[in-house]
């Protein structure tokens, strides 16, 4: 491992702790008379929606989480969507469905702030995305309107889920896409859940990058309780765990709906 590798990967501060619950849903259908259609009761976690005739196939009920009238939180794990953001040239991303809300399925590039091109080429940008410092993806108005940069309670709850539901034998190949772009892992990505996690690395201050088809990690939100050290957090898909670096580093971002 480089001198690179090695300052990018050294500070694993905690792994996801699989033992805790994750909230169920629950849902109770009420025929009245002689309806065709279901109407479901969620949990705490999910709000009410209007459920799907009976005979209706799981490809036929596929509606886009974009459908204002239809919210994310009612939508099933893997539902797909699109987001456009109207500052980036009306540029479309895909979105999917986790645990009741709705990410990103690909990683951001718009150019702003302090980025860097994944391996150092904007030929990678349609593929990767862009890969940030801390500050840029934290401020405020990074996201699109109406989305933002996930807290570290945020990811390390998707983490949380996705232990507990994975189909993917780990967590990390039920979140990766599968790609030859994985260099240990070629088209073995499970993709449980759409969000077609690629192997972008990391990009240093310098501008020196690595790890490209070997790992990636998404920042969050939150800043380190150290005062006197520079760190954010940031979900690790390698070995899926969160972790904490130094700001200056380039990461990729999803962002996330808000409630």
């Amino acid at each position: 491992m480089t001198k690179s590798d090695v300052l990018a990967e050294k500070k694993g501060i905690y792994s996801i702790d699989t033992s805790r619950s994750i909230h169920s849903r629950f849902f109770k259908s009420i025929s009245i008379l002689m309806s065709v259609f279901a109407f479901a009761a969620a949990g705490a976690a999910c709000g009410g929606s209007e459920d799907k005739p009976a005979d209706m196939s799981e490809s036929d009920a596929s509606v886009s989480v974009t459908d204002a009238s239809i919210p994310a939180s009612c939508r099933a794990d893997g539902t797909s969507g699109t987001l456009t953001d109207a500052r980036d040239n009306n540029r479309t991303y895909k979105t999917t469905v986790i645990n009741c809300r709705e990410w990103m399925a690909e990683n951001y590039r718009r150019a702003v702030g302090t980025y860097y091109h994944v391996d150092g080429s904007a030929v990678n940008d349609a593929a990767y995305g862009l890969l940030y410092d801390w500050n840029t993806a934290a401020a405020q108005d990074f996201c699109p309107s109406g989305w933002h940069l996930p807290t570290a309670d945020e990811l390390e709850g998707l983490a949380d889920y996705v232990n507990q539901k994975k189909t993917s034998a780990t967590a990390f190949l039920a979140m990766i896409a599968r790609s030859p772009a994985w260099i240990e892992h070629p088209n073995e990505g499970g993709d449980d859940f759409g969000f077609a996690a690629l192997p972008a690395g990391y990009c240093m201050e310098d501008g020196t990058c690595g790890n490209i088809g070997h790992t990636c990690s998404f920042w969050s939100a939150t800043a380190t309780e150290n005062v006197n050290v520079n760190d954010a957090y940031l979900l690790a898909i390698n070995g899926f765990r969160m972790n904490e670096n130094i700001q200056s580093m380039g990461y990729s971002v999803r962002c996330i709906r808000d409630n």
